[in-house]
């Protein structure tokens, strides 16, 4: 059995109290608005968790959805050719939807996101029951959208021509990137309050938006092929990244990775990027990275003692590093640990 709601697509225009109240003619959630922000939490005999909406600027809203519902829930609406652009990042979770006239149909794992444009055609989305979904959406009105690249990205021409009026469905699917995921996880924890978060959550909502249409842009173009790789190449890529892992603090070199792991160092260069969607040193730094953030959470441990424990000798670079990754000095994460 599945929770059916019927929602608006096109309330970007209306303001969250419209909004809300259209989709609560079921009875399943309570919901408090404040000026630029709403939340919206699930009853109990429904699910746990919750959605929270923020208008960031004109054209432009951000969702954060951390919910698990008891029995499947389907979302569905109708489009307007006027509605904005859905750009939407699932983080944990597993979800599938209809879009467009032929209906086409699709799934998005945990790590993959999707672009939605349609013209008059219909969308519906499905939250698994029992799993646990954590999910990002951008709404992006279609005008902002032509401001910034009518005329200067001939790649995209054909998302261009889809929210324009009798449009065919725009629908791109893809993984989401290292560099997507450090966006996301700088959303989820903003480090300000009041209007200088506004700024900071809308800056990285426009850099999501900017790695996604990159994205699709990369994906218009025929790179080369490399060979595909063997099963011993697979299981030889995955070794070399539990020796980075267990040597997080002093890493070989590529080359002697590659001489450890049994593979030679292009393969691994260029199949590590392949397995993993990052470069190897990417992968290093993005485990020192968390492993960092877990000990200045644990407060075991001074800044200048994780910075030597994650591999840097120098505690300015480690600082650096640290602030470039997650927004923030460390030593500012350390000390309001509490709030995060």
């Amino acid at each position: 059995m599945a929770i059916e709601l019927t929602f608006p697509l096109h309330g970007m225009q209306q303001g969250f109290p419209q909004l809300l109240e259209q989709m609560n003619s079921a009875n399943l959630y309570f919901y408090e608005i404040q000026k630029t922000e709403a939340r919206l939490e699930w009853l109990k005999e429904i699910g746990r968790g919750s959605v929270r909406f923020a208008y960031l600027r004109s054209g432009l809203q951000i969702s954060v959805e951390d919910q698990q519902m008891k029995e499947d829930l389907v979302l569905q609406g109708q489009h307007l050719h006027t509605d904005p652009l859905k750009f939407y990042f699932l983080i944990s979770g597993e979800v599938s939807g209809i879009v467009g006239w032929p209906a086409s149909f699709f799934t998005l794992q945990e790590g993959q996101n999707c672009l939605t444009a349609c013209g008059g055609d219909r969308a519906q989305m499905t939250y698994y029951a029992d799993r646990a979904h954590l999910g990002v959406t951008i709404l992006l009105a279609p005008e902002f959208l032509r401001a910034y690249l009518e005329g200067k990205f001939e790649l995209l021409q054909p998302l261009l021509r889809a929210i324009e009026p009798s449009a065919e469905t725009f629908f791109h699917a893809g993984t989401t990137s290292p560099a997507m995921q450090i966006a996301l996880h700088q959303i989820l924890h903003c480090p300000y309050k009041g209007a200088i978060a506004q700024i900071y959550i809308e800056s990285k909502a426009l850099e999501l938006v900017a790695l996604k249409l990159a994205q699709i842009s990369e994906g218009v173009k025929l790179p080369p092929k490399n060979a595909p790789l063997q099963p011993r190449d697979v299981d030889c890529i995955h070794n070399a990244k539990e020796i980075l892992i267990g040597n997080i603090e002093s890493p070989p070199s590529l080359l002697e990775l590659a001489k450890k792991a049994g593979i030679n160092d292009y393969k691994l260069k260029i199949g590590f990027r392949e397995v993993f969607g990052t470069t190897v040193f990417g992968y290093l730094r993005n485990q020192r990275m968390e492993r960092a953030r877990q000990l200045l959470l644990e407060k075991q441990m001074n800044v200048s003692e994780v910075a030597q424990t994650v591999g840097y000798a120098s505690l300015s670079r480690f600082s650096t590093a640290f602030k470039h990754y997650f927004g923030i000095p460390p030593k500012t994460y350390q000390k309001n640990s509490r709030f995060l």
